[in-house]
């Protein structure tokens, strides 16, 4: 597809890992490679200018890591470690220690 609209592009393969994540959504590498589609996209929209749209993708990306973590794999330590990682670069460190604490709670008795 040749466009030169990220958000067009953006929605589209959003659409595709959605529709994916229907029926396999019980693989985190799924999950874990549309966040990192939609982080990667935040950042090229950000390089052109637009921090407004770049600001409301990455708060996407926040959204669909905490649906993978609060879902299916609430236990998968990759989409945890990778969602803590994630938002740690954004700088939310009280968000990455809950996301932490999430995932040890249920070995903490």
């Amino acid at each position: 597809m040749r466009s030169d609209d990220n958000s067009l592009i953006k929605k589209r393969v959003m659409y595709a890992y959605e529709q994916a994540l229907l029926t396999w959504g019980h693989h985190p590498d799924i999950w874990y490679e549309a966040a990192l589609f939609l982080e990667r996209s935040a950042n090229l929209v950000h390089e052109k200018g637009d921090t407004q749209a770049a600001q409301h993708w990455r708060d996407e990306v926040a959204s669909l890591y905490e649906k993978a973590t609060t879902g299916l794999l609430k236990n998968n330590l990759l989409l945890h470690f990778a969602f803590a990682d994630y938002e740690e670069s954004r700088m939310k460190t009280k968000e990455c220690h809950e996301i932490y604490r999430d995932l040890v709670a249920p070995v903490v008795v």
